[in-house]
């Protein structure tokens, strides 16, 4: 098992940062790293999800909502092959620091037999996407 964990802190109350990481249709337009997810934000769902790694070439998954609770949040996990093979558990979680600031935690999970190779070869550049698509929601909301 191996993890990929970010942090950054928001210059935003909760619900306006829960907001626009929830507002997926916007995701095109200021998400570098996640340029794609549609589905309903139902625990138990299927989601379609496009990621583009820096450097890349972009992926589609289908993994399935796992945690959804408001202003707090959200997960899913996805697979590749059967769980013992590859499994991914995304995470994205928010904490009040402060009525105007809100850390968000960022991070993935991986499992499975392949999770070290995935780690050796696509570590680095998911780390980076994580961190850019941080940044980028930094500043949009930065922006507002």
């Amino acid at each position: 098992m191996s993890e990929i964990k970010t942090e950054i802190l928001l210059n935003a109350p909760i619900k306006a940062a829960w907001a626009q990481l929830t507002r997926f249709e916007s995701y095109p337009q200021w998400n570098p790293f996640i340029i794609r997810i549609e589905g309903q934000k139902t625990v138990g769902q299927t989601l379609s999800v496009d990621i583009l790694p820096p450097g890349g070439k972009k992926m589609t998954f289908t993994p399935m909502l796992t945690q959804f609770s408001e202003n707090k949040t959200f997960r899913w996990i996805g697979t590749l092959g059967p769980r013992w093979l590859f499994q991914g558990e995304h995470y994205f979680q928010l904490e009040e620091v402060d009525a105007k600031t809100t850390r968000l935690i960022h991070g993935e999970i991986f499992s499975g037999l392949l999770a070290p190779i995935f780690n050796l070869f696509m570590g680095k550049s998911t780390r980076a996407g994580f961190e850019l698509m941080n940044l980028k929601l930094s500043q949009i909301l930065t922006n507002k």
